[in-house]
């Protein structure tokens, strides 16, 4: 048997599709710390730029992946993004096990063969797993930024055994209302158009890539 492994946001919200469509396939929820997920995010020159829109995604997409993972009739297996890069063998042998194939030594060494493409957010494509990325945010994010993230987040955030450190404070609220509205907004307008037609779709994503200068 060959397995044939894909990864989307969008298949977060298509659960229940993709099901119909692949019913013999097995599934993988994997899981960054939510603020290092906003951090990503926030340095692609694509994306929203709003940390609270983003915040309010991440919750959206985990919580409806997760909800969407556990009606279904057979278990699927939850992956931490930070185990992974710092325990490979062992995530990846849990991997095999979940997928029902023999882990081999030579799965690190996927870079040694991928012919990438050169865009920004591609480029550890071509290199080994890295833990470096890991906890970014405790450098990058500002304290506001972190509060902001963490309001909007949280109870998502502990349902994945995520820590919350912080509270916002009154002049926070402004803040996380925004973004919080942009968030709803915009992963609504997301779900709508993963419903579209998939040339069509591509069609939408290269023309807006196109007007914000991105290849």
């Amino acid at each position: 048997m060959i397995w044939v492994g894909d990864k989307n946001p969008n298949y977060s919200l298509n659960v229940s599709l993709l099901k119909d469509l692949f019913p013999d396939s097995k599934y993988i929820l994997l899981l960054r710390d939510f603020r290092d997920n906003v951090l990503s995010y926030k340095n692609v020159p694509f994306d929203l730029n709003n940390t609270g829109a983003l915040a309010y995604r991440w919750k959206y997409y985990n919580l409806s992946a997760k909800r969407s993972l556990s009606k279904l009739a057979q278990p699927y297996l939850e992956i931490k993004y930070e185990d992974l890069v710092t325990n490979p063998e062992h995530c990846l042998n849990r991997i095999c096990e979940h997928l029902g194939v023999t882990y081999i030594p030579e799965m690190l060494e996927f870079y040694k063969t991928i012919d990438a493409d050169q865009r920004s957010w591609h480029r550890y494509i071509n290199s080994p797993l890295t833990a470096e990325n890991v906890g970014r945010w405790k450098k990058e994010l500002t304290v506001t930024e972190v509060r902001t993230i963490e309001s909007i987040c949280g109870s998502a955030a502990k349902k994945f055994s995520c820590q919350v450190y912080s509270k916002p404070v009154p002049l926070d609220y402004l803040r996380i209302v925004l973004g919080y509205t942009l968030g709803v907004f915009f992963s609504m307008l997301e779900r709508a158009i993963s419903l579209i037609p998939y040339r069509f779709r591509i069609y939408i994503l290269n023309t807006y890539r196109k007007m914000v200068g991105v290849k």
